[in-house]
């Protein structure tokens, strides 16, 4: 009797110490939200990657309802880029953890799968938000668990049309204008950047044409724009208030024919 005594003692202490463990594992998860959270106030990448291992693996796949499916494969460098990137371009971030579906452990080994709701704000104004599902496994190490690689399945709300940013580069030649635009576009969590070539040449009738790499616009001397030619299927017209203005002519071009799904509005800030 004793023996079983014994042996049952043993097996409640074990299951207690691996529930235990399992909790611990746990709260980390809800850490590592809490705290990925929190990075745009903090602005400080180590507050997330102190819970992470420097080996730290992962996989995002993206359905979005515009774009349709895409995976992203990154390691500890690339989490600490988009870290940066949510500071860098002060994104407000809203994560929470909304259900644990399961968690288990063995020896050193954890894992987690849960639900997460996310939204996303760049002055107050959304670009991102959706709910993912998230598996994570830990390793404990010295006594001190880590996440050392999760995979998330990312399901996008339509993501709302926001401001877009663009840092304008201007040169003269004769009466030919040339604009190089570097354009940030939401992009998930993080914003995207891509460069925009714009040439402008004085036409007889006192507008312009303005050739992008794709396409051809043709700018009367009232406004009115019109599409000439393009690879990229880009169609419509628009009106641009100042034609003397080639900064205000780029700005229209790109919400209204080059970047129309995604930019509301742009900034523009002249260099």
């Amino acid at each position: 009797m004793k023996y079983i005594f014994f042996l049952i003692t043993m097996l409640c202490t074990s299951i207690h110490l691996q529930a235990q463990q399992t909790n611990e594992a746990v709260k980390l998860v809800y850490d590592f939200a809490k705290s990925y959270s929190e990075i745009d106030s903090v602005k400080d990448t180590e507050h997330v990657l102190r819970l992470v291992d420097r080996d730290l693996k992962s996989s995002l796949t993206d359905f979005d309802t515009k774009q349709g499916v895409k995976t992203i494969n990154s390691d500890f460098f690339g989490l600490n880029e988009h870290l940066n990137s949510i500071v860098r371009n002060e994104i407000d971030l809203d994560y929470n953890i909304t259900e644990i579906i399961k968690s288990d452990l063995t020896g050193s080994f954890a894992y987690v799968i849960f639900e997460a709701s996310y939204k996303a704000t760049i002055n107050n104004k959304p670009f991102d938000n959706g709910t993912e599902t998230v598996m994570m496994t830990l390793i404990k190490n010295n006594d001190e668990w880590k996440i050392n690689n999760y995979y998330v399945v990312d399901i996008k709300k339509e993501t709302p049309k926001t401001t877009c940013y663009a840092t304008v580069f201007k040169s003269s030649q004769n009466n030919n204008e040339q604009l190089l635009i570097k354009l940030d576009t939401p992009d998930g969590r993080s914003l995207l950047s891509e460069f925009i070539r714009f040439l402008f040449e004085k036409n007889k009738s006192g507008g312009w044409i303005v050739n992008e790499k794709n396409t051809k616009f043709e700018v009367d001397k009232t406004g009115n724009i019109t599409v000439l030619s393009s690879t990229s299927n880009v169609k419509g017209t628009a009106k641009v208030q100042d034609v003397s203005n080639v900064t205000e002519i780029a700005l229209v071009l790109i919400k209204s024919f080059l970047s129309q799904d995604i930019c509301e509005d742009v900034s523009i800030n002249s260099k």
